[in-house]
């Protein structure tokens, strides 16, 4: 029987990927994240829409997908 690994990852870095996800609009991968792990659905949904506020605000992405795009491009 394979061993259940746990998720290394902090309740802090996960905020940060549910914010990541609502910056790029990703809700398939936040819904992932969202299930996979222990979080509530108002500390979830208020870090995806933090995202979004900060797509919306014009806020510049730094991950290394948009950072290959041209300087006009929306992620």
């Amino acid at each position: 029987m394979e061993e259940i690994s746990k998720n290394p990852m902090t309740r802090k870095q996960l905020i940060n990927q549910i914010v990541y996800t609502g910056y790029h609009n990703d809700l398939d991968q936040s819904t992932r994240l969202f299930v996979e792990n222990r979080i509530s659905m108002q500390a979830y949904q208020k870090a995806f829409e933090r995202g979004r506020l900060l797509f919306r605000n014009g806020m510049k992405c730094n991950c290394p997908k948009c950072e290959s795009k041209d300087v006009g491009d929306i992620c």
